[in-house]
């Protein structure tokens, strides 16, 4: 396979009746690339720990440290392209830089397969759907574990389970109207429900009427509302 193919635009590859259609996704390969070099980093860390007990500690067996950075680079899954050698109670850390690069050549690529025909979606659709299900996954973890906090739960009746599954995914369109109203305020979520959280009533307590009246939202809050659409009465 030509590697140059993940890095034009999207290509497609037939083979009846399954489609491949192969892109490179230069972020995520850049992510590889760095979460790479944080493992080596964090062996040669350990590395410098071993040799420095070596040299406080002349009873140690030299074999026994190297052993266990070997182990640390088993463990990150970098053992392929790193080599740990000791001389003289120093433990050294090695980079096979030719194996590197191989390893490295599929940084940030991926291969949708699908039986779908071309007459159904394109080459550009088939990539497109496959990039949506990003949206389904944080919709399923918004529902889960985010501010809606879905567990399972056990009704006794299946129109009551269905009920609530309704319910859970009417708030999930709600917080997804939010943040794309207010995609544009560079505040978290989670901040922007905890400022709308703490809008409270002030109770005035007059002869003959008790007035809840709403003070005026400012700051976050008052923009927030704004992104929103909402505009808060004076007073219940």
């Amino acid at each position: 396979m030509q590697m140059g193919l993940f890095d034009t635009q999207v290509m497609e590859i037939f083979a009846d009746p399954v489609r491949y259609v192969l892109r490179r996704n230069p972020e995520r390969g850049r992510d590889m690339a760095k979460n790479r070099q944080d493992k080596l980093q964090k062996v040669k860390t350990k590395a410098r720990e071993l040799s420095a007990y070596l040299q406080a500690h002349p009873g140690a067996k030299q074999e026994n440290a190297v052993n266990k950075v070997a182990a640390l680079t088993n463990k990150l899954l970098i053992s392929e392209w790193v080599q740990v050698s000791a001389q003289d109670r120093i433990i050294t850390i090695s980079v096979d830089e030719g194996r590197l690069k191989e390893v490295s050549k599929l940084d940030g690529c991926y291969v949708i397969k699908t039986n779908v025909s071309k007459e159904q979606l394109s080459t550009e659709q088939v990539h497109r759907r496959y990039r949506d299900l990003t949206l389904v996954e944080r919709a399923f973890r918004t529902i889960k574990t985010g501010y809606l906090e879905v567990r399972p739960i056990f009704l006794r009746k299946e129109t009551r389970t269905r009920a609530h599954v309704f319910v859970t995914m009417l708030a999930f369109l709600l917080i997804h109207q939010f943040r794309k109203k207010t995609a544009d305020l560079q505040i978290t979520l989670a901040n922007m429900i905890d400022s709308l959280d703490k809008i409270q009533t002030v109770t005035l307590s007059l002869p003959g009427c008790i007035i809840k009246r709403i003070p005026e939202p400012l700051d976050h809050k008052a923009a927030i509302l704004k992104a929103l659409q909402i505009t808060l009465p004076t007073s219940l």
